[in-house]
């Protein structure tokens, strides 16, 4: 996997927005604006055991604006209510997340992605995703050929 290159004028940081989202994002500052590359919003998920009580808190990644072709944004610094450096868990969670957008959506996953559904028979799972009917559970794949969790969630 190709290591992406980090801007050197730019530092990773979390933002607490004025409205209540968590962001992570390479920030640089300029006059009255923060310019946010690869923003993602932090989701905090609560892990609760067999009883119903929580046991800890997951952090999931998402991306800020979904479907979004920009990778930089412009926002006043008036919106900002805390920015912050993070935690490096976080921190390499949030690396990988970037790194892995250049594998799953580069021209070949996606073509092998297609694959996977490509049937003359719409009725029916492609031939690659067959063996997942018997139960088998390839990769993270769950049972019926679907991604247990997602790639921006994994750890």
């Amino acid at each position: 996997m190709k290591k992406k290159k980090k801007p050197s004028d730019y530092s990773i940081k979390i933002l607490k927005l004025n409205y209540g989202e968590t962001l992570i994002s390479y920030v640089k500052h300029d006059a009255n604006e923060l310019i946010l590359l690869d923003p993602m919003v932090m989701v905090y998920i609560p892990m609760f055991d067999k009883n119903g009580n929580i046991t800890n808190t997951e952090v999931a990644f998402r991306d800020w604006i979904e479907g979004s072709l920009k990778k930089e944004y412009r926002i006043s610094k008036s919106i900002v209510l805390v920015e912050t450096d993070c935690e490096s868990v976080i921190l390499n969670t949030y690396n990988k997340i970037l790194m892995e957008d250049d594998k799953f959506f580069s021209d070949d996953h996606l073509k092998n992605t297609l694959d996977l559904f490509d049937t003359p028979d719409k009725g029916k799972l492609g031939p690659k995703l067959e063996n997942f009917e018997d139960g088998e559970d390839e990769d993270d794949l769950d049972a019926d050929g679907w991604d247990d969790v997602p790639p921006r969630f994994k750890p």
